[in-house]
């Protein structure tokens, strides 16, 4: 290896021009990639799960078969319920034309409660519709009774009637009578404007949301009242602000990390410079890194997003050895090619040991399902070694160039490097061996208590506008049943889907006390049960309210049967006569009936744990006829996603940490020499864990990929060890 790394170093000494025009041309050409690659971040869960898994194929057929799923909540506040009113319905009527229709499935901003209270017989209970109509007979009875010249009334017996509020009321919910999703007060009113299309496409989730915030601006609230106010909510809103926060985030750490290492570089090496020789060479390998990275994988995730900042202080770690061994060859007086054979047999060799040790514990991730393990894995892994390569030629050309033709580097000391340093001992070792092993002791004792977060809403933006507008959307009594997360499963046909239907209900129905489904609904659920035999029943209610007996009631009696009779007058209702808002909350993008079910949860879906139960309770459904369908929703991929993940996280420990030790067994040939590189490996992850204790930091899917990183990238300390070597 010797032998190569000495001609590298001729080589690129005397063709340093060349090395450095190719370089560039290779960056160059890698930007557009990079940009690409930059522009499709991807914060679906989904992006996290291999492609083949149950509840992402299901998704995507979901996706592709079944619109309105996303939404956008407009939320209107006003103390003046008149302005309020007239201008949702101006925004509606806007907004319902066919100018919008490529955004904007269907809107939801009030209840058909005229049809419910017309038909209203029909969605009673058989057992209710029994008891009116055998209290009403009763009433009769008596009523003729009293007419028979037997009949006898005794002084003290009370004057009785019938009386249904026991039943009235049972059917009676909280803002049942208002059309709006509004609140009691009336100072709140909301509006549901349900996407054509899907808000993991971010470009139409932000035209999406641009089309109706434009329309809002052009009609103008301030129109109808000066204090009204327009805030927004819903799946679309969230995912824009997610998506918005990570990218502010990935920036402000990149700016602020590459700032910090430059100054840090500038301090140590003494000399500007120092950050452009290092730095611009780091910069053209994480370039043609991340064009690769875009031609195999083409999109970076939640976890991956943050990568670029983190390779840059991985890479930098090769340069800042390279460049330190460089100065300090050039010190002692060596030539420039002298200088680049040291830095390159030396040092290098320890450096290519520590990074194809790094690179076999990233590329060892790629084993595991959990995107957020393997596409990390590959990225830092190529990072790695396009750093590494970048600063033997790159760097090495820059120095020559810099060096020898433009005298810009200054051989100074550098901080801690004195002529007597090899001569120094490490201060106070014994004091720091004490410190150092009762923070074993303590930190490992603490260790244990590390937990896992389970509550994904605590690890999302959270934007505070976006909880203040939750927030008042649940004081609206009518709009909670919107605001359910329902999982969905497709059927492909009628049948199957009442199959399905029944092998849900059957399950949560024969759990133990606390299932994790509640109901299910399909467009068909929506009509009332039992009708023929409802049918009867109401037909002789209103034989006995229009018959001859009933003129024998008066009073109270009298008006309750007349207020009743009107209510008499149904039909058996079909699915064309389902109001016109439910059939396209039930439609697919076609427009036609969609064969699908919303299984609603009982249980907190903000608990990982409850996720977890709800998936394998309803995530896969086989039919009496022996067919399987599978259900799926954010909750349950997030599911998926945790169970993987937690799964894979022992298998990336287990295979970073064997393919570490295994290479630097076989480069040191020395079993001791190879426990004592470990040590501070498996120290670090004690007192890491320990500390996060201490901080109350628990584990979640975002943070767990540290773990296997620490392992990765502690094994870098193999550098000093293998220059001992030499």
């Amino acid at each position: 290896m010797q032998k190569y790394l000495q001609k590298l170093a001729q080589y690129v000494y005397h063709h340093a021009l060349l090395v450095c025009l190719i370089s560039g041309l290779a960056t160059v050409l890698s930007t557009y990639s990079v940009y690409r690659l930059a522009s499709h971040l991807d914060t679906d869960l989904s992006a996290l799960l291999p492609d083949n898994y149950p509840s992402v194929l299901a998704m995507e057929q979901i996706k592709a078969r079944v619109a309105g799923l996303d939404y956008l909540t407009v939320l209107i506040e006003c103390e003046n319920w008149e302005a309020t009113r007239s201008f949702a319905d101006h925004l509606v009527q806007e907004l319902g034309t066919n100018q919008y229709k490529a955004y904007i499935h269907f809107i939801d901003y009030q209840r058909d409660i005229d049809f419910f209270k017309k038909h209203a017989p029909l969605y009673m209970a058989l057992p209710d519709l029994n008891d009116i109509r055998d209290c009403i007979e009763d009433r009769i009875a008596e009523e003729k009774l009293k007419l028979s010249p037997m009949y006898i009334k005794l002084d003290d017996e009370a004057e009785e009637g019938f009386d249904f509020s026991d039943i009235e009321q049972k059917y009676k919910r909280p803002g049942q009578e208002e059309a709006y999703y509004t609140s009691p007060e009336h100072t709140l009113l909301a509006i549901r404007f349900n996407a054509a299309g899907a808000a993991t496409n971010l470009s139409f989730a932000r035209q999406f949301f641009t089309t109706i915030e434009n329309v809002v601006h052009q009609i103008g609230p301030q129109n109808y009242d000066s204090n009204m106010h327009i805030s927004y909510g819903g799946t679309i809103k969230n995912r824009l602000d997610e998506y918005d926060v990570i990218r502010h985030d990935i920036t402000s750490t990149l700016l602020y990390g590459t700032l910090g290492v430059v100054l840090i570089l500038v301090f140590y090496f003494k000399q500007p410079l120092a950050a452009i020789f290092i730095g611009g060479p780091l910069l053209m390998g994480l370039a043609w890194a991340f064009a690769i990275t875009y031609m195999v994988i083409g999109r970076l995730n939640t976890i991956t997003g943050f990568l670029f900042v983190i390779l840059f202080g991985m890479g930098i770690d090769f340069g800042v050895h390279f460049f330190a061994r460089y100065l300090e060859s050039r010190t002692k007086g060596q030539s420039i090619v002298q200088a680049f054979e040291t830095m390159l047999t030396q040092t290098g060799s320890a450096l290519f040991t520590s990074g194809l040790t790094t690179s076999a514990a990233f590329y060892a991730l790629m084993i595991t399902d959990f995107r957020g393990f393997s596409e990390f894995g590959f990225i830092v892994d190529t990072g790695i070694l396009t750093s590494m390569l970048a600063m033997i030629t790159v760097l090495l050309a820059a120095l020559t160039l810099s060096d020898r033709d433009l005298k810009w580097i200054g051989n100074r000391p550098l901080w801690g490097h004195t002529k007597n340093h090899l001569k120094n001992h490490f201060p106070a070792a014994s004091g720091i061996l004490i410190i150092g092993v009762l923070l074993i002791l303590y930190l490992g004792y603490k260790s244990p208590q590390l937990t896992f977060e389970y509550d994904f809403t605590n690890l999302r933006s959270n934007l505070p506008a976006s909880v203040e507008v939750k927030r008042k959307l649940d004081t609206l009594s009518n709009y909670s049943s919107l605001s359910q997360s329902p999982a969905v499963i497709l059927a492909d046909n009628q049948k199957d889907l009442e199959e399905v239907v029944s092998a849900v209900e059957t399950r949560f129905s024969a759990q133990d006390a606390t299932p994790t489904a509640q109901s299910t609904r399909t467009l068909w659920s929506s009509l009332p049960d039992s009708q023929n035999e409802k049918l009867e029943i109401i037909a002789s209610i209103k034989l006995l309210a229009n018959g001859e007996g009933a003129k024998l009631l008066k009073g109270k009696q009298k008006t309750r049967v007349d207020s009743l009779r009107e209510l008499l007058d149904v039909k058996k209702l079909a699915i064309t006569d389902i109001p016109s808002s439910i059939q396209k909350r039930f439609a697919s993008i076609d427009g036609t009936p969609a064969l699908f079910a919303f299984i609603y949860p009982s249980v907190q879906l903000r608990d990982g744990r409850n996720t977890i139960a709800i998936a394998k309770d309803i995530g896969t459904i086989q039919t009496p006829s022996g067919k399987i369908y599978h259900a799926s929703n954010s909750n349950i991929i997030f599911a998926d996603m945790l169970t993987v993940m937690l799964k894979d996280s022992r298998t990336a420990m287990i295979a970073t940490i064997s393919a570490v030790l295994l290479i630097i067994l076989i480069d040191f040939r020395n079993s001791w020499q190879t426990l004592l590189v470990m040590l501070p490996l498996m120290v670090g992850l004690i007192w890491t864990c320990g500390s996060m204790v201490v901080m109350g930091t628990k584990l979640n899917f975002y943070n767990i990929v540290v773990f296997p990183c620490i392992i990765g990238m502690g094994v870098d300390n193999v550098c000093p060890l293998g220059a001992l070597r030499f």
